[in-house]
């Protein structure tokens, strides 16, 4: 079994890992990891990766000792890995239906609580949730998905920015969501005093500015850009916008949005 391990960035924040969620795949591609914000009465843990790992929960209560309440940023499947290990699960209500089809698209039956072998409860926008002696602050941001949550932790001033603040964004791939309403979330995340940004698929720690510098890319770039993607799930064609050399690079970027839907909304 790949061991779990946990990397420390001060203030009782973790980064749960394993060397085979680590690898990147390609080039320039995604890692996975897991967060982890320890109060004095409760842990938060945001996101759980694919593959399983079957020691996943254990660790997290043998390590630190204290009740656990599992959050998923959104319902993907690279997000929803070990939530089984888990009697119950924080996740947006907009996402129900994709955990119900197994992370990968929305199930057409829709969200069905027996198809689960976990209970999901609602994050609720801006509705802290409490771990004692610290208090975390879901944000909705949909786009990438329509239950895309960030999380902000007021203490330490970091912002957890799953999917949708991030170098890498698949936007709509699995549901739709208008892209200046996209927008107009993460200029909302601009009000909030941030120090630092955590992402899920990066392993570096993301600009304090990330909200503003995604702003800027979209904007300077989605109209002129000539660079396309092609969906390896359904052969679908992306819009690109794809910035830096090397994810090593501070300036990377990396941001594809369904032509077809991107088309349609200029038209509008």
């Amino acid at each position: 079994m790949d061991e779990i391990y946990f990397t420390e960035y001060g203030n009782g924040i973790y980064a749960l890992r394993t060397e085979r969620w680590m690898q990147r795949q390609t080039a320039g591609g995604a890692i996975m990891q897991s967060w982890v914000v320890t109060g004095s009465h409760a842990v938060m843990v945001i996101d759980s990766p694919v593959p399983e790992n079957p020691a996943f929960r254990d660790s997290i209560e043998t390590t630190f000792g204290l009740p656990v309440i599992m959050v998923n940023s959104h319902g993907h499947i690279d997000h929803i890995g070990c939530n089984a290990q888990f009697s119950e699960v924080y996740m947006a209500k907009e996402d129900w239906a994709l955990a119900c089809g197994g992370g990968i698209a929305p199930d057409p039956a829709g969200y069905q609580d027996s198809k689960l072998p976990y209970q999901l409860h609602p994050l609720v926008d801006r509705q802290i949730i409490s771990l004692g002696n610290r208090e975390i602050l879901p944000i909705h941001v949909p786009g990438h998905t329509r239950g895309c949550y960030v999380f902000y932790d007021a203490m330490t001033k970091t912002l957890f920015g799953g999917d949708a603040v991030t170098r890498r964004v698949l936007y709509g791939m699995s549901d739709w969501t208008p892209l200046e309403i996209y927008l107009q979330h993460l200029a909302a995340l601009q009000a909030l005093p941030i120090a630092r940004v955590f992402s899920a698929h990066d392993d570096v720690e993301l600009p304090a500015d990330m909200p503003a510098r995604m702003i800027a890319n979209i904007r300077g770039n989605i109209a002129s850009t000539q660079e396309k993607w092609e969906s390896p799930v359904d052969g679908r064609i992306f819009r690109r916008i794809l910035l830096g050399e090397t994810e090593e690079d501070v300036e990377f970027f990396d941001f594809v949005i369904p032509e077809d839907q991107y088309q349609k909304g200029e038209e509008e």
